[in-house]
């Protein structure tokens, strides 16, 4: 589970959604991370817990919380997010997985891992042109089916 949390605040760069006190006790009842427009503190804290944290900055202030709904589809990270919905977050931003390919998520990215490697050895020759390399990335998107 992760907790996603939009701020409504008139601060919202000012705003601590949460720190790693709420970071660590969120984690004790099996949130796996958080979501968030607003800022976090205590960031070395965090870093001591299995909790993710996707936010946009951090920030000193400490501000109370005011639950306005629980539950409801969010606009954040420039998508919305609906209760139960698959998303993935990391220090490049957050996408939301599609529910039509929960059944081979796992499989494709294994695959995606593999194509990567094969086509990172393919881009670092330093002997090979261009050319080359885009002809032979290609025939790896195609192998691995990533092609349109």
């Amino acid at each position: 589970m992760v907790w996603v949390v939009k701020t409504v605040g008139s601060r919202p760069d000012h705003e601590c959604v949460l720190g790693d006190g709420m970071g660590k006790d969120l984690h004790s009842v099996g949130c796996s991370g958080a979501v968030t427009d607003g800022g976090v503190r205590d960031v070395a804290g965090l870093m001591t817990i299995p909790f993710a944290v996707y936010s946009r900055g951090k920030t000193i202030h400490h501000c109370a919380l005011r639950v306005k709904s629980i539950n409801q589809p969010i606009e954040i990270g420039g998508i919305t997010v609906r209760p139960g919905e698959l998303i993935h977050a990391n220090n490049e931003g957050v996408i939301k997985i599609p529910s039509a390919c929960l059944d081979t998520i796992a499989e494709r990215c294994r695959q995606m891992r593999v194509f990567e490697y094969e086509a990172h050895e393919v881009i670092r020759s330093s002997t090979t042109a261009q050319v080359e390399k885009r002809r032979r990335v290609g025939e790896l998107l195609r192998k691995f089916g990533f092609s349109h």
